[in-house]
């Protein structure tokens, strides 16, 4: 696997990856807002990823 550039921050993040700017969009809003809160703590996608996933419940982790 090939070592992420790391972002600034979430911000820095989705300005600069599509991938990650796709990812962070298709999720519902509540969950974004959970995600700004430790944007300087997502600098990765990877971290975007794992982030989102804790703010999920468990049965919604699969559609996403």
């Amino acid at each position: 696997m090939t070592k992420q550039p790391k972002a600034k921050n979430l911000h820095e993040l989705i300005s600069t990856n599509q991938l990650a700017k796709s990812y962070y969009v298709s999720m519902p809003d509540y969950v974004q807002g959970m995600l700004q809160q430790h944007s300087d703590a997502i600098r990765t996608l990877d971290q975007l990823h794992q982030q989102a996933q804790s703010c999920l419940p468990f049965d919604s982790h699969n559609s996403i």
